[in-house]
């Protein structure tokens, strides 16, 4: 094959790469490569200059092109399962701000929060799922221990209510529940005032624990 053929083919595949998601295009660049090498050997031979150049570029072009894509896409992704996150622990403090309502204020007990939650007329057991943890635990998310039965009007708004964390089924404790590799971009934890928030991941030291 020379080096014109290699030329025009590198283009041919480097355009079509548009219909393959790149795929053809790493075919072009790779044929637009060996004929530029092949004509610098020829000394200076230009035949087949121009579309080697031609199709070398747009094949990196089209390649750079959907690899931004596909960067982009899983960030999107990323994004829309933090998300899925936030409105999970929001519709378990609903549950648990339910619960009070019919037990005097109070907050269940930790070792029971799962079934507790379960019992308020939830919409289904995928609140319980992280849709970034890929776990066989029932559960991915803790309760606060210190918040042990407590009476919601006297916890201060900031406390974390309910967090992230790989323990299963009714865990409760602290921080040393907290994942070991994080799901996110950012940590979601649920407060005490029913707002959510995404905690980076060097700003876990700002997360209240305590209840007063």
């Amino acid at each position: 094959m020379n080096q014109s053929r290699l030329a025009r083919d590198s283009l041919i595949l480097g355009l079509l790469g548009l219909a393959t998601c790149g795929l053809s295009a790493l075919i072009g660049l790779a044929l637009g490569v060996i004929a530029l090498v092949m004509i610098k050997r020829n000394r200076g031979d230009s035949e087949g200059l121009g579309l080697a150049l031609s199709g070398t570029i747009t094949s990196a072009l089209v390649i750079g092109f959907f690899t931004a894509s596909l960067i982009a896409l899983a960030g999107s992704e990323n994004k829309a399962r933090e998300i899925n996150c936030v409105n999970n622990e929001k519709e378990m403090w609903m549950a648990m701000e339910s619960y009070a309502g019919k037990h005097g204020n109070h907050l269940p007990p930790a070792v029971a929060w799962c079934d507790v939650v379960k019992t308020q007329e939830m919409e289904s057991p995928r609140i319980f799922k992280c849709p970034a943890n890929d776990s066989t635990n029932t559960c991915d998310y803790a309760f606060n221990a210190k918040l042990d039965g407590l009476d919601i009007t006297r916890v201060n708004s900031n406390t974390v209510v309910v967090f992230e964390s790989d323990a299963g089924w009714n865990a409760h404790g602290g921080p040393e529940l907290l994942p070991a590799r994080p799901r996110h971009e950012h940590l979601v934890v649920v407060l005490a005032g029913g707002n959510c928030r995404r905690i980076a991941l060097n700003d876990l030291g700002s997360l209240r624990w305590e209840p007063r």
